[in-house]
């Protein structure tokens, strides 16, 4: 086959990958807001869920007619497969299992676009959730928590559109990340102070914030790091300390001990959640099924925290691999020195001390990691 033609037909399918990469986001946005209250939605669901698979499964079958797998990668894929099939069987969700072929058969397209392709279907969503909420189509849920008033402005729970506000400008800085100006940051903050005086979700908030003013450091050279040494160390650090900081925290929390007590009121209360989940649940090395109950007059059991709800519905042998994941996560950032995805994802990983979509397809396409890879060895 001609080199030119298998050129075009390689983009044919790269596209056809962003495009289900697309759909199966917005999917996850629209679905999560009170669109869902509509019985015709779930066809809607399922048709971008069909449209979404069917693409990668083009895709994978393209890559294999023209060998773009070898048989040691065959193999290793396998068996990586066999385990999350294990795991998602005992916690009964697919989710994760299927993040897993997204990122395997993702692994030869570009890690910016993939993130691009992210911010636009979660904005695009968000903006139509927010419209038909406007013009009085769908209804929105409202928390009142003691002083606070949380408004979920069309979506299920006010955390979520923070949440997705998040995660957005976290992609905006990433894929504009030098050739971001101050109108643009301005706009973001505005945006995230808009959404916070509604939902007062303080984590995500905060975070996006947190990132804005480190993406005006790192453009006006306020910060900048050289050493390659450096993006490791740090890196390493919060890969490795972070987690087991949170599930060693959890458990030996006492509301007696003062230390522990304020970091628990920082955390908004996820140590003691965490804790509740342990002694109620436990950990097994494979996973559970558990059935989360967010609702105050049935008992409110939600593990908010990233790292002790991967630890206890995927189990302790996925949490081991979780760091050792970030581990290597950390080692290509370094060795690309990329001080945007740098700060990001260190960004993302506090994050995760408050919320559980850290490895949620719905939220995150930061870890298609074969794809970055690929870019990381270009740029050796």
């Amino acid at each position: 086959m001609a080199p030119i033609v298998l050129e075009k037909r390689d983009n044919l399918f790269e596209k056809a990958f962003y495009i289900s990469v697309f759909l199966i986001m917005s999917m996850y946005t629209l679905r999560f807001s009170r669109i869902s209250d509509y019985s015709w939605a779930r066809f809607i669901f399922y048709g971008m869920r069909f449209v979404s698979y069917g693409l990668v499964a083009l895709k994978f079958i393209y890559d294999l007619i023209n060998k773009k797998y070898s048989i040691k990668e065959l193999v290793c894929y396998s068996i990586i497969f066999i385990y999350f099939a294990f795991i998602s069987y005992n916690s009964r969700t697919i989710n994760y299992l299927i993040y897993y072929v997204y990122v395997i058969i993702g692994k030869d397209v570009k890690y910016t676009k993939i993130i691009k392709t992210a911010f636009f279907a979660i904005g695009i969503s968000v903006a139509m959730v927010l419209l038909l909420y406007l013009f009085g189509f769908i209804k929105e849920a409202v928390a009142i928590q003691g002083d606070r008033v949380r408004h979920s402005l069309g979506f299920e729970y006010a955390s979520y559109l923070s949440t997705y506000c998040f995660y957005g400008t976290l992609y905006y800085i990433y894929f504009r990340n030098k050739k971001i100006n101050y109108i643009e940051l301005a706009v973001l903050l505005i945006i995230n102070s808009f959404v916070f005086y509604y939902t007062t979700t303080k984590s995500a908030f905060f975070c996006s914030v947190l990132a804005i003013i480190i993406t005006l450091f790192v453009n006006n050279n306020i910060i900048s790091i050289k050493n390659s040494k450096t993006y490791r160390y740090v890196l390493y650090a919060f890969s490795i300390l972070l987690p087991i900081f949170m599930l060693v925290a959890s458990i030996i929390y006492n509301k007696n001990n003062k230390i522990l007590d304020r970091v628990n009121n920082i955390l908004s209360g996820r140590l003691l959640l965490s804790q509740n989940g342990l002694i109620e649940f436990g950990v097994k090395p494979f996973g559970q099924f558990i059935e989360f109950s967010a609702d105050l007059k049935d008992g409110y059991n939600v593990v908010d925290s990233s790292y002790i709800f991967y630890l206890l519905i995927l189990g302790g042998v996925f949490f081991v691999l979780m760091i050792c994941f970030f581990v290597y996560f950390s080692d290509l950032i370094a060795k690309k020195k990329d001080i945007y995805l740098f700060y990001v994802f260190i960004i993302l990983l506090m994050h995760a001390t408050f919320d559980p979509q850290i490895f949620q397809m719905s939220h995150s396409a930061f870890f298609y990691i074969l794809s970055y890879k690929n870019e990381v060895i270009k740029y050796e």
